[in-house]
């Protein structure tokens, strides 16, 4: 089941990002202040060939890979986004809408939802 990661860093002032996580998924989300979604980045695979689809309100949908940086000793590098194949919003889907049932309803049902209208040509 994905369980919340508490106090993360906030990077912009008018939006609150949560993070939640189990072994096979990461979901981070934005809100704003009034508790409106404003979009999400949705990785799975973790521990394989790690995807992410993303979803802003401002762009819409995002589907790519995730190219782990190389390890350096004494270097933090962050992921880099590349272009990436099908998102098997089926599979992904349901196994998502079963690891999140203990989240707050309005962000599994918000995720879940544009998880299923997800459409390869957006």
């Amino acid at each position: 089941m994905l369980g919340e990661i508490k106090h993360v860093t906030q990077y912009e002032s008018n939006k609150h990002r949560r993070w939640f996580y189990d072994d096979f998924f990461d979901l981070y989300t934005w809100e704003n202040f009034d508790g409106d979604l404003l979009g999400f980045q949705f990785c799975y695979a973790k521990d394989d060939a790690q995807r992410a689809l993303r979803w802003p309100l401002e762009t819409g949908y995002q589907h790519e890979g995730v190219d782990q940086p190389e390890e350096k000793p004494g270097r933090a590098m962050s992921a880099i986004f590349v272009a990436d194949g099908a998102f098997d919003r089926d599979c992904i889907g349901a196994r998502f809408q079963h690891e999140s049932i203990e989240l707050p309803s309005k962000i599994s049902t918000f995720v879940i939802e544009r998880i299923h209208s997800y459409t390869a040509i957006q």
